[in-house]
């Protein structure tokens, strides 16, 4: 499979571990969290080439306690805040039981991604199989990509609020169904 990630950068409280197999397989590179990006053309797998265009698969770990950040606050624009359960009960936690916060306009495969440990009723721990919730930054919309049984379905859902929108309950169903998403940035109207 060929792939176009060429740069990493983590936040205070992530961790990663990008692997050349599919599925979390192969060979594999952790990172420690870091503020700064990290050009993967520049760092070399064993067999000593570039990991630029190699990775396959990408684990995000949650490192520490959870951080409860109020329902009012939003992520930044062109970003989206991906989360793994439906109710967030007035507070959101970053972490293993909460969001994954990810920024850009390229299309995101959420099957190469796994958050931390989470498994969920299809026995997948990929994102594709767990994400149940979306926040938008502002000027930010997204287009969803739908999937049942790990089929494809051609379905898209345009989101392009930053309200917290969850897809427990919808029909049809997009809870724990969404396998693709890409990101862009919308130029506001001048005043």
């Amino acid at each position: 499979m060929k792939t176009n990630v060429s740069g990493l950068r983590l936040g205070p409280s992530t961790s990663a571990t990008i692997y050349q197999g599919i599925n979390y397989t192969g060979v594999s590179q952790a990172f420690d969290p870091t503020n700064d990006y990290i050009n993967l053309c520049n760092v070399n797998t064993p067999s000593g080439s570039s990991w630029n265009d190699l990775v396959n698969s990408i684990v995000i770990n949650p490192i520490g306690t959870s951080v409860l950040t109020p329902l009012t606050a939003v992520p930044a624009e062109g970003c989206i805040w991906l989360y793994i359960h439906c109710s967030v009960a007035g507070s959101i936690s970053e972490g293993p039981a909460g969001i994954l916060n990810w920024c850009g306009t390229n299309e995101l495969d959420l099957r190469l991604l796994r958050f931390g440990t989470i498994t969920n009723s299809h026995n997948n721990a990929n994102m594709a199989s767990n994400l149940s919730g979306v926040r938008l930054g502002p000027n930010t919309s997204a287009r969803l990509y739908r999937w049942d049984d790990g089929v494809p379905t051609g379905e898209t859902r345009d989101q392009s609020n930053n309200e917290y929108e969850q897809f427990c309950g919808t029909t049809p169903d997009w809870n724990d169904r969404i396998y693709k998403l890409r990101l862009s940035v919308n130029t506001p109207p001048a005043p």
